[in-house]
């Protein structure tokens, strides 16, 4: 499939807003339907860890190392499995004040 039809959920303040689709959602010659999601990602979620340097400096590179794991594994997944239509369900982005958009770019 050339393009993927991607539907994210973005919950802001309580509401959710659904993102326009990049092509009409199809199903295959085949009559198939791949959908993959994903949920729970818990970006950004890091809590001290004992034994270890848990300065705010030390948390955020140990976050952004972990983010940049979860994004890589996601696009592995996307580009192995060529889904018709990717969803992101539940908790993705778990920090106030966070960074993590950049990610999602």
């Amino acid at each position: 499939m050339s393009r993927i039809g991607v539907l994210c959920l973005l919950v802001i303040g309580g509401m959710a807003m659904a993102a326009p689709t990049v092509a009409p959602l199809k199903f295959a010659s085949d009559g198939t339907f791949k959908i993959v999601q994903f949920t729970d990602t818990h970006l950004e979620e890091i809590d001290q860890q004992k034994g270890q340097d848990n300065s705010p400096a030390a948390m955020k590179a140990r976050a952004e190392q972990k983010c940049a794991a979860i994004i890589a594994g996601i696009t592995r997944i996307v580009e192995k499995e060529k889904p018709d239509l990717v969803v992101f369900t539940g908790d993705n982005v778990f920090a106030k004040g966070s960074d993590t958009a950049v990610y999602w770019r």
